[in-house]
């Protein structure tokens, strides 16, 4: 442990001349413990030990306060040729701590003498001085001298003018006093642009449509660290978007306003719960209704799990003719996912349901499930949502293979073919893009959240989390939130930050699942653990990150695009309305085979 000013000094000697290339330290991030990793590294080369290069490579070092792991910290040497190394670390808390120091270099070529001494024998003053203490000089070593801070010293005639000198301060306060009014001028530039920017986009601005009923607003989420993220609901708004107008939604949807939801806090004040549900509930303008379904009506075919607020059943509507018309079909089953709310769920659980049911219920597109009914006249409360014949995609997918020439299914297996894969994965995208218009963040994105019905049609949902069988693709961080990190976004794991954006990360493992017919969890030959620990290399940048691997039947210009849904960078991530327009024109005209229909 030393004073932060004074730097650690290491010096390392080799066998030859070699050429360096880079060096590669191993420091520990303990920060919590006052271990952090060096501020700057000076280097220093020479070859015979006694004189050094004047002109030191300097590492500016970032530091880490989030994470405490351990890491490598990668320096360039950019080909520098020496015997000797030395190192001058500079403190940023108490202590340093190395385990490796490992180089990268090559014996050197040619013939090397040892540098020579100064040929003058001038005073030697420091570069940089703290005191007026004086330094002694040894007769033999007249231009080697170095003061308690390792600074430079250079021979300084007579004639030459210091630092203190009049000349020297008045030409040095033109320069700075320069610098500083020309960024006087360029900040004042920067305000006067953004305040007209501002101007001119609120007067741009189209008013919104006006309703006579009160619009529902997105539900504000209630969150205390990473313990209460509804990862089994659809979730509101993208906090990081800008949009002023939805990309693509239905015009009965009024927002009156955009609500910004903070990060990790829990807000002071909850929103209010909606009325009571009458009969007929009103949600748009269209009139669109909610009917009131009888319990009698609904035949219990399976438990499908465990939700946030209760059991999740599979149900059959009895008679279909209570249902809106836009459910009416020539199904011999309509099925039917029945939510319900605990009987002796307090008043916060009943508010978030009804919150719930509020943002579903709004929801209107060919590739989203949608509310049929509910039931509130009598405990528990229900909400009714459409199930799809085929169940979700990852078990759709496990029943089948690839169907290419000359393949023969196997026994119990079905043939899909690639064009089918990317007509459905199509339909992924447009639900996505339906939610992404109306500032939505489903959260948990992926095959299992995906319904597959009657040819090949599909409608994004979200069951995934309250079934038994995918256990195993959530992780539960310190005994409280329950994440699918495998399917997760890098900023999502590390700093609870989630947005559209954070979807189409998800998007892109979504179709490496599909095109790997969902036949392992990504990543499976990493740990939980792994997982997380690969997420903090995309957070600081040091080229060490692992990627999903391009599946044997995926093109190459597939592979790219989840490339792109992948990238550190959320702003150069595409949009799903970009992902929807790429995937449409890849399979524009596709219309599956009669043959090919799902049984």
């Amino acid at each position: 442990m030393k004073s932060r000013e004074i730097p650690v000094e290491i010096t390392f000697k080799f066998e030859t001349v070699r050429n360096f290339t880079n060096v590669e330290f191993f420091a520990s991030n303990d920060f919590q413990r006052s271990v952090k990793m060096f501020s700057v590294a000076k280097i220093f080369f020479s070859i015979g030990g006694l004189y050094y290069t004047k002109k030191p490579i300097i590492y500016q070092n970032a530091q880490d306060e989030d994470i405490t792991f351990a890491r490598k910290i990668p320096i360039q040497l950019y080909n520098s040729i020496g015997r000797y190394v030395k190192f001058q670390l500079f403190f940023e808390d108490k202590w340093i701590l190395l385990g490796e120091v490992k180089f990268s270099s090559f014996e050197a070529a040619g013939t090397f003498k040892p540098e020579k001494p100064p040929l003058t024998a001038e005073p030697i003053i420091p570069r940089f001085t703290r005191s007026t203490q004086k330094t002694a000089v040894k007769d033999n070593e007249p231009n080697r001298i170095r003061n308690e801070f390792n600074y430079e010293f250079s021979s300084i005639s007579p004639s030459t003018h210091l630092p203190g000198s009049a000349e020297f301060k008045q030409e040095y306060v033109g320069i700075v006093s320069g610098i500083v009014v020309a960024k006087i001028f360029i900040v004042l530039l920067l305000v006067i642009v953004i305040y007209y920017r501002r101007r001119r986009k609120k007067y741009s601005r189209q008013p919104s449509p006006v309703s006579s009923t009160k619009p529902l607003a997105p539900p504000t989420d209630l969150m205390n660290g990473m313990n209460k993220l509804p990862y089994n609901t659809l979730a509101t708004s993208d906090v990081e978007s800008e949009k002023e107008h939805c990309l693509y939604s239905e015009p009965e949807i009024v927002f009156m306003q955009r609500q910004h939801l903070p990060y990790f806090n829990i807000s002071a004040k909850p929103p209010p719960s909606p009325p009571p549900f009458p009969k007929h509930f009103n949600i748009c303008e269209r009139n669109r209704q909610l009917v009131e379904l009888e319990r009698d009506n609904l035949k219990f075919l399976e438990k499908l799990g465990g939700g946030q607020f209760g059991e999740v059943h599979l149900c059959e509507v009895i008679n279909k003719d209570c249902l809106n018309t836009e459910f009416h079909t020539e199904e011999e089953k309509f099925l039917v996912a029945v939510k319900t709310l605990n009987e002796h769920a307090d008043e916060t659980a009943r508010k978030d349901f009804q919150r719930e049911l509020a943002v579903m219920a709004r929801l209107k597109d060919p590739n989203v499930v949608q509310v049929v009914g509910v039931i509130t006249k009598e405990e528990p409360m229900c909400v009714a949502t459409e199930y799809m014949i085929h169940g979700d995609m990852n078990q759709f997918l496990r029943q089948r293979v690839l169907d290419t020439a000359g393949t023969i299914a196997r026994k119990g297996k079905k043939q899909l073919s690639y064009g089918c894969l990317i007509y459905m994965s199509t339909q992924v995208a447009s639900g996505m893009k339906y939610l992404e218009s109306l500032s939505l963040v489903h959260r948990d994105l992926a095959c299992r959240n995906c319904l597959v019905g009657r040819h090949y049609s599909v409608k994004i949902s979200d069951f995934g989390m309250s079934r038994n069988l995918y256990s195993g693709d959530y992780y539960r961080i310190e005994g409280k939130a329950v994440l699918p990190i495998r399917w997760m976004a890098w900023e999502s794991i590390l700093l609870g930050k989630f947005s559209s954006k954070s979807d189409v990360w998800s998007m892109g493992v979504t179709l490496w699942e599909m095109l790997t017919f969902a036949k392992e969890q990504p990543f499976t030959n990493m740990t939980d653990e792994e997982v997380i620990e690969n997420c903090g290399h995309f957070y600081r940048g040091d080229g060490q990150e692992q990627y999903l691997p391009q599946p044997s039947l995926c093109p190459r210009e597939i592979y790219d695009l989840m490339r792109e849904c992948w990238n550190k960078d959320e702003v150069n991530r595409p949009s799903f309305s970009e992902i929807h327009m790429f995937l449409h024109r890849k399979n524009m005209g596709y219309r599956p085979r009669e043959d090919e229909y799902p049984l």
